[in-house]
């Protein structure tokens, strides 16, 4: 590892424009692949909360606690002022992450309460749904309503990660675990309530009262964020057209795929593609 190595990162990185408006806020957040071992460290740490989460690939994570390994699937956090250190290894690295940053004056107060006012590196299961498509639409947009929307977002996100540390979100136990990665591992066009109840061995209605005691939504509210996260990949992350993406996503035709898209961001495809690039 050497910090003058070539630089080899492909980024994408929205930052909050001005002070937190809230108590607690996020401060950025972004798309990155590593492509070589370029080393990332900061001794002293850094004045905000770091939340990573590992795509695709593998990294390494150095804090005070030793050194961790970063498989796919794996979120780890580093509270303010924190030493540590991060980067892509082997000899041909790839490692590809999505992140965000939070501070706030009541920030650290927030996160000790949630569980989550320490150092952490563990596998999540659906991690991290939409909620960061809501966060990056509501970081372009100024005002009360973005940073009301931010917001919200923020903390649905924040209790979902500490739900699911704490275990109170997976009362179902391994078998919804293994049912949330088996939905995450299917084609979009195939997904259905119907078939989410026969994976689980439950009936339609049995499996949807469950489900939506476990998760605080339907079945059909989560296909429809499972839709839509993979919808904001692929328009941020390919040129295929919006038809193309509609129809890989498992909507109807690009018309439905345009106005739910809309209905969740504000934006159409298109507008979200080209703003999200410019």
């Amino acid at each position: 590892m050497n910090t003058n190595d070539r630089v080899a990162v492909e980024r994408r990185f929205f930052r909050r424009a001005g002070p937190p408006a809230w108590p607690v806020d996020v401060r950025s957040i972004g798309w990155e692949t590593r492509l070589d071992s370029t080393l990332v460290e900061r001794p002293r740490g850094a004045g905000f909360f770091i939340i990573m989460w590992t795509v695709h690939g593998t990294g390494k994570l150095k804090t005070p606690r030793g050194i961790h390994g970063l498989k796919p699937g794996t979120l780890f956090l580093v509270p303010p002022e924190t030493g540590h250190a991060y980067w892509a290894p082997g000899k041909t690295p790839f490692w590809e992450v999505q992140w965000l940053t939070l501070d706030g004056r009541f920030a650290v107060p927030w996160m000790e309460q949630l569980g989550l006012n320490r150092i952490l590196v563990r596998p999540l299961a659906g991690f991290p749904g939409t909620s960061t498509v809501r966060i990056l639409d509501a970081l372009r947009r100024p005002g009360v309503s973005g940073g009301l929307d931010r917001l919200e977002a923020c903390l649905r996100l924040l209790h979902e990660i500490s739900a699911q540390l704490s275990g109170k979100a997976l009362k179902y136990g391994d078998r919804f675990d293994a049912l949330m990665q088996w939905a995450g591992n299917r084609a979009y066009s195939q997904l259905s309530v119907q078939a989410m109840a026969a994976e689980a061995g439950l009936s339609r209605t049995h499996f949807s009262r469950l489900f939506r005691a476990e998760t605080g939504m339907t079945p059909v509210d989560f296909l429809m964020e499972v839709r839509l996260s993979k919808a904001e990949e692929l328009l941020l992350g390919s040129r295929k057209p919006v038809k193309q993406i509609a129809g890989e996503c498992g909507f109807f035709d690009a018309a439905h795929f345009s106005r739910q898209f809309r209905k969740a961001t504000g934006l159409t495809p298109g507008r979200y593609r080209r703003t999200a690039l410019t």
